[in-house]
């Protein structure tokens, strides 16, 4: 592993088996020391979890929701880099950070995602081979630059982040918490990539199927309505459309 500072934050809001199985797979990959276990008010709490499991734990008693919570991780951390990844994204390349962070920096590249792939249920071995591709550990990344955001994983490096506008606005809760960070570095013509050869797993579930969450979610999209003329300066950017997406190989 590379000298870079580094955090793996994990936002917790109850769904306790997926989130520990995700933990659990971080650590299985070397990452246990990387990573923050952001506790957002779930019910029993995930206390003695991260004790058990020697991780960095931080807890607020209510649900603050996904974008304030990233506001207080992003202003408390130090490190070089964060990683704001969801409890449903399950990393794939066994190395992904150690290749990803040195190659950021060299890159002058300001936040980063990978090669994602929507599934409805998750292996129950999360290996390679189970998802239709070959991992070539010595292969030289590649990478797009103007490709579409991808808001479960995304690695920024924070010491740029932090000189931008890098505080979510309050009037957005739930949603576009993550194309307001992409699109900080797209707006300001900083290097962005979204990686072809590195590969990870979005697990789709039913977090906001719940009528509390349903109505922050409206919630959201009429205070898009009202004050998100970034979103709608920036949305073919943040939404573009490539073959990247559509499968694995």
């Amino acid at each position: 592993m590379n000298n870079l500072s580094h955090t793996i934050a994990i936002l917790a809001y109850n769904n306790h088996d997926l989130t520990l199985k995700n933990v659990e797979h971080l650590i299985s990959l070397g990452y246990r020391k990387n990573i923050l276990l952001f506790d957002n008010g779930s019910n029993p709490t995930y206390e003695p979890n991260a004790h058990e499991l020697e991780i960095r734990y931080q807890r607020k008693h209510d649900n603050i929701f996904v974008n304030p919570a990233w506001n207080i991780i992003i202003n408390q951390e130090n490190c070089d880099y964060l990683t704001l990844l969801n409890n449903d994204c399950f990393i794939l390349s066994p190395n992904y950070f150690t290749n990803v962070l040195e190659h950021m920096k060299n890159n002058d590249i300001g936040i980063s995602s990978c090669k994602t792939k929507n599934i409805v249920k998750l292996n129950k071995m999360l290996k390679t081979d189970n998802f239709f591709f070959f991992h070539k550990e010595a292969t030289k990344l590649n990478f797009i630059s103007k490709a579409r955001r991808q808001g479960w994983l995304m690695t920024m490096n924070l010491t740029i982040y932090k000189t931008l506008d890098f505080q979510i606005p309050d009037y957005i809760k739930l949603w576009y918490g993550d194309d307001w960070i992409w699109g900080q570095f797209l707006k300001n013509k900083i290097k962005t990539a979204v990686y072809g050869n590195q590969y990870a797993v979005h697990l789709k579930n039913t977090t906001i199927s719940s009528k509390k969450m349903q109505e922050v979610v409206k919630t959201d999209n009429e205070n898009l309505i009202k004050f998100g003329e970034w979103y709608r300066k920036l949305s073919p950017l943040l939404h573009k459309r490539t073959r990247l997406f559509s499968r694995y190989v």
